[in-house]
């Protein structure tokens, strides 16, 4: 639950990896091939959800020449500094 304060892109990871182990989980106890495999294809997505997530948290003002938007969730307060 912490993960929903922090940023869209965050949430669609932990989202998608909690997917991605319940099909490959009801997958193995069905003992059915291709839903195990869609849950690859789900995992493989969740790693390039990950990697454009740390990314945009790496990529800064002051590290780089342009940001990746990560769709911020955090109050406008905290966002401006007054937290």
């Amino acid at each position: 639950m912490a993960a929903l304060r922090t940023s869209i892109s965050v949430v669609v990871v932990f989202f998608s990896l909690g997917f991605a182990f319940l099909m490959n989980g009801v997958g193995s106890f069905v003992q059915h091939d291709n839903l195990t495999l869609a849950a690859g294809a789900f995992g493989f997505l969740n790693a390039i959800a990950a990697f454009y997530a740390a990314l945009s948290g790496l990529l800064t003002n002051e590290t780089s020449y342009f940001l990746l938007p990560a769709g911020d969730q955090r109050p406008a307060a905290a966002r401006h500094g007054a937290y």
